[in-house]
C-alpha cells in the first residue's frame, strides 16, 4: 500500500515544510481498487479530473487547481445477477463534501442522478443509501481503516454491504427495484472532488522569513516564519485545516506495538504518514548509505508486502523517494525520545480563502521586518532573529552573513523558493482579487523579475561552491534581489489596500 504523495512539492528546501506540502498538494483525489475490473468493458466519463486505470486500481487526479465541478463515472451494463466491489483507500477533501458512490439503475439526462437510480454514498460521516432522491439508511464507519464496499444485484433485489477485511461482510440494506434492462448500469461515481483550495492556502502562507545565525538546533539559519498566534484562524496556522498532526516518540509507542516495523505497518494501513529520525547508513540513495551512521528525518508513506520494504521520502542533495527494507529498520538503534510526527489527511470544516486584511498584515510585517508579537498579547514566544526584508542587510553587511550566504546553499535555495511562491501568490491574487484592475500585468512582470534575480543568485552560489571567486557577484545579486523584492511587496501592499 502506498499513500498519495507529491514527491516534488512546491515548497521543499527544508524537509519539515516539504512533508506538509507533499501530503496536501498531492493531485490524487481518489485511490481505490475496483475488484475484477479487468473482466468487463467499462464506460468512463470525467469532468475536470483525470481517471487512470491500471489493473484493478482506480486513481482519480485533479487536472489543475480548479474549484469547479469535478466528477467521474465508471460504469458498465448490468447483468441480472451482478455485483461491484470497491476497496476505497483515499478520498481527499471529504470534509468539503467530496463523495464516492456505488450505483445501480438508469442515469438521468446528461449523466444526471435523477433517473431510476439506487446508490450507496460514501462520504465524510459514513454511508448513506439513496433511492429516488430520498435518503434511506445512514451508517457511520471507522474512517481510520481501509473499508470495502459492495453492491449486489440479484434480479429485482439490490443489496449493500461493507467490510473491514474484504472477507466478512456486514449487510446495510436490501431493497426491491425494477430497472430497464436495456439501459441498466452498475458502477462507481464520484463528485465534488477538488484540489483548488491549496492554491489559496499557499497564497496566504510562506510570506515571512526569519534569519538567525546562532541557530544551534538543526542549523537552520534562514527559514519561513508562519503566524505564531495561538487560537488564530485555521487558514493561517500551518495546514491545520488539511492535516491532523500528532507528536509522539518511540518510548510512548512501544507500549502498544512490539517493534518499530509493526508500528509503521499499522500506521500506513490506517493512512497515517510517519516522520522519524532514521540512521541513513541503512537508507538507500542517501549520502551516508553504507558509509557512516548519520541520523536524519525521513517520511514513511508506503509499504510493499511482497518486498517487505517501506517507501520513504528524504534528502540526498534533493528531495528523493527511496525503499528501505524492514530488515534494515530493525538494525537501527533508534533514540526512544526523538520526536515521531504522525500526519493524517483530515479536512476540517474551515475552508481556506484569500483574506485581504490578513494578507496585508503579513506582507507589511515582511516589508518592515517586524514580528507579530508587537500586535497581539496572545502570541507564542517570538524567536530571536531578524525578520523580513531586513535579512538582506544581515546577509550582505556582516562577515557571518557573508560566510553563511557563500557556504550554505540552502539560503539561496530558500530565497529562490520564496520568489517562486511570491509569483504564484501574485497570479492567485490576479485571478481572485485584481482580475479587473490595471495593476495585474505590472505585478506579474515585477514578480517575474524577482524570480529571475533569485535564480541568478542561486546559480552564482552553486558556481562559487564549485569554483570560488564569485563572492562579489553574489553580493551584487543579493542587493539587486532586495531592491526588486522591496518594489514588488510594496506594490502589492499598495494595490491590496486600494482594493480593501
Amino acid at each position: 500500500m502506498e499513500l498519495p504523495l507529491n514527491i516534488q512539492p512546491q515548497v521543499k528546501t527544508y524537509l519539515h515544510h516539504a512533508i506538509v506540502n507533499a501530503i496536501i498538494d498531492c493531485q490524487e483525489l481518489v485511490t481505490a481498487q475496483l475488484l475484477e475490473r479487468e473482466r468487463y468493458e467499462w464506460d468512463s466519463y470525467t469532468k475536470n479530473v483525470t481517471l487512470q486505470l491500471e489493473g484493478d486500481t482506480v486513481c482519480v487526479k485533479s487536472e489543475s487547481d480548479v474549484t469547479k465541478e469535478n466528477k467521474f463515472f465508471l460504469t458498465r451494463k448490468s447483468e441480472t445477477e451482478d455485483e461491484v466491489v470497491l476497496c476505497l483507500q483515499t478520498l481527499k477533501n471529504a470534509r468539503r463534501g467530496a463523495h464516492v458512490n456505488l450505483l445501480f439503475g438508469t442515469l438521468g439526462k446528461r449523466r444526471g442522478l435523477g433517473g431510476n437510480l439506487y446508490r450507496m454514498c460514501i462520504h465524510q460521516y459514513g454511508i448513506t443509501t439513496m433511492y429516488g432522491g430520498n435518503h434511506r439508511v445512514n451508517r457511520s464507519w471507522n474512517n481510520n481503516s481501509i473499508v470495502w464496499y459492495r453492491m449486489v444485484r440479484n434480479h429485482e433485489m439490490v443489496s449493500c454491504y461493507l467490510s473491514y477485511d474484504g472477507k466478512c461482510w456486514d449487510e446495510i440494506e436490501t431493497i426491491q427495484m425494477k430497472a430497464d434492462e436495456t439501459d441498466a448500469i452498475i458502477g462507481v461515481f464520484g463528485d465534488n472532488l477538488s484540489n483548488g483550495e491549496y492554491g489559496e492556502w499557499l497564497a496566504m502562507n510562506y510570506i515571512q522569513l526569519r534569519y538567525d545565525p546562532k541557530d544551534d538546533i538543526g542549523n537552520v539559519y534562514l527559514d519561513y516564519r508562519m503566524n505564531p498566534i495561538k487560537n488564530y484562524c485555521y487558514e493561517y496556522r500551518n495546514a491545520d485545516q488539511f492535516l491532523n498532526v500528532t507528536y509522539t516518540n518511540w518510548k510512548e509507542r512501544k507500549s502498544f506495538c512490539p517493534d518499530v516495523v509493526t508500528y509503521l505497518k499499522k500506521s500506513i494501513q490506517q493512512q497515517h504518514y510517519v516522520s522519524m529520525n532514521l540512521d541513513e547508513y541503512y537508507v538507500p540513495q542517501r549520502y551516508c548509505y553504507q558509509k557512516e551512521h548519520y541520523m536524519h528525518y525521513n517520511l514513511f508513506y508506503g509499504y510493499d508486502e511482497k518486498e517487505d520494504s517501506f517507501n520513504v521520502l528524504g534528502y540526498a542533495n534533493k528531495l528523493i523517494s527511496s525503499k528501505i527494507s524492514a530488515g534494515n529498520i530493525e538494525k537501527m538503534s533508534l533514540d526512544e525520545m526523538n520526536n515521531i510526527v504522525v500526519y493524517k489527511r483530515d479536512y476540517n470544516l474551515c475552508a481556506c480563502h484569500i483574506d485581504i486584511s490578513n494578507l496585508i498584515f503579513q506582507l507589511e510585517n515582511f516589508y518592515l521586518g517586524r514580528g507579530n508579537h508587537i500586535f497581539f498579547s496572545n502570541n507564542l514566544a517570538e524567536q530571536d532573529g531578524v525578520y523580513g526584508l531586513n535579512i538582506f542587510h544581515c546577509l550582505r553587511d556582516s562577515q557571518t552573513g557573508n560566510q553563511l550566504l557563500f557556504n550554505d546553499v540552502r539560503i539561496s535555495y530558500l530565497l529562490f523558493e520564496h520568489a517562486q511562491i511570491m509569483m504564484q501568490r501574485v497570479r492567485c491574487l490576479n485571478e481572485y482579487v485584481f482580475r479587473e484592475t490595471e495593476c495585474a500585468d505590472d505585478l506579474e512582470k515585477d514578480s517575474e523579475v524577482v524570480l529571475k534575480q533569485a535564480l541568478l543568485l542561486k546559480n552564482l552560489v552553486i558556481k562559487n561552491k564549485l569554483k570560488s571567486g564569485m563572492e562579489n557577484r553574489i553580493l551584487v545579486a543579493l542587493d539587486e534581489l532586495y531592491l526588486q523584492e522591496k518594489k514588488l511587496v510594496g506594490g502589492l501592499i499598495k494595490e491590496l489596500k486600494a482594493v480593501a
